[in-house]
């Protein structure tokens, strides 16, 4: 089974992720299989990212929600500077991001948005 189709079958919204950054990296003519394998990390961890930080509204607990916060921001970091890796992010904006109606990154939201059906 290939890193694509495990995510397809095992993790949408990072299979999202896995498809729209190939497909940026292709219609750069950069794109390259054996980067499928350092992709599946990256698409996992950016899933990773947005369902704790959705997780974290459901927390009452004012200081653990705020340790989860932190957590959440190292995730959502650690996501953005693999995205930098594969030339998704410029290096020098990588910091910077605009954050959706949900408070999530948009960068990540987007590219683990639901892929239209075939």
């Amino acid at each position: 089974m290939t890193p694509e189709e495990r995510l397809a079958s095992e993790d949408p919204q990072a299979h999202a992720c896995f498809v729209r950054v190939r497909a940026l990296l292709a219609k750069r003519a950069e794109w390259r299989p054996e980067f499928a394998i350092g992709l599946e990390p990256v698409a996992e961890q950016c899933a990773f990212y947005l369902h704790e930080a959705r997780t974290l509204c459901t927390v009452a607990d004012p200081e653990l929600q705020k340790e989860l916060a932190a957590y959440t921001e190292e995730l959502r970091m650690t996501a953005r500077e693999a995205l930098v890796e594969f030339a998704v992010l410029d290096p020098e904006l990588s910091r910077f991001a605009a954050l959706d109606r949900e408070g999530l990154d948009a960068t990540i939201s987007r590219l683990c948005a639901p892929l239209d059906p075939d």
